[in-house]
């Protein structure tokens, strides 16, 4: 005579129970990590000198700004130079066209937190001509790129 086998428990059994509680919070980890983990890029360029007339900078032919399109919250820093020739009029300017950063001298240092991107790097002297070696880093949560 065979003995009858037992109904199926509506319970989840522990090994069920256990998955899913290791992927719940597998999930979890991972959610948090692409929101708090920072990640650093670099970057670098080289601009060519704007001729400046009065504040702004004018187009002249053959210049060329940079754009950084930055995550909002970024941490930026990084360096400008310029070999040779008088001091330079170097700026970042934020999407509303405010200047984050300036300075007028032959290099220099900056940092800023991105909170209106994307930022354009721009450089201008009298006379113009010379080329602005721009490097620096920028460091977000891996969620925002």
């Amino acid at each position: 005579m065979a003995v009858p086998r037992e109904p199926p428990s509506a319970k989840p059994g522990h090994r069920t129970r256990n998955r899913v509680i290791v992927v719940a919070v597998g999930a979890v980890v991972v959610l948090v990590a692409l929101f708090t983990v920072p990640i650093t890029y670099s970057f670098s360029d080289n601009l060519g000198v704007s001729n400046i007339q009065g504040v702004g900078f004018s187009g002249v032919e053959g210049s060329r700004n940079a754009t950084l399109p930055l995550p909002s919250g970024s941490h930026v820093s990084g360096t400008f130079s310029e070999s040779n020739g008088p001091p330079t009029l170097f700026q970042i300017l934020d999407s509303n066209q405010g200047a984050v950063y300036s300075a007028n001298a032959t290099s220099g240092a900056f940092g800023f937190k991105a909170s209106s991107p994307p930022y354009t790097l721009c450089a201008g002297s009298e006379p113009p001509g010379e080329i602005v070696e721009v490097s620096g880093t920028y460091t977000s949560p891996i969620a925002f790129f």
